[in-house]
């Protein structure tokens, strides 16, 4: 079993506020590190039969958010 839970934001997080980079670090955990976590279990789950992987999304990846902010919106989304 894999249980992708883990995601981060940004620490200043709105448009008006939010830095080409912080959207990088937020998009290189939330997705890419949900798909290399996934790249590194699935060999073991195709030889062993079988296995099963959750991916945890959020409610912000339905309900856009000044609170939570376009990148974590839109990792979350893309989850």
């Amino acid at each position: 079993i894999l249980v992708n839970s883990a995601g981060t934001n940004a620490t200043r997080r709105n448009f008006d506020v939010l830095t080409p980079e912080a959207w990088d670090e937020v998009v290189a955990i939330n997705l890419c590190g949900l798909f290399y976590c996934v790249h590194a279990a699935l060999p073991a789950m195709r030889r062993q039969g079988g296995g099963l992987i959750v991916n945890v999304s959020s409610w912000a990846g339905l309900y856009a958010s000044r609170l939570t902010g376009p990148a974590y919106n839109a990792t979350k989304r893309a989850v």
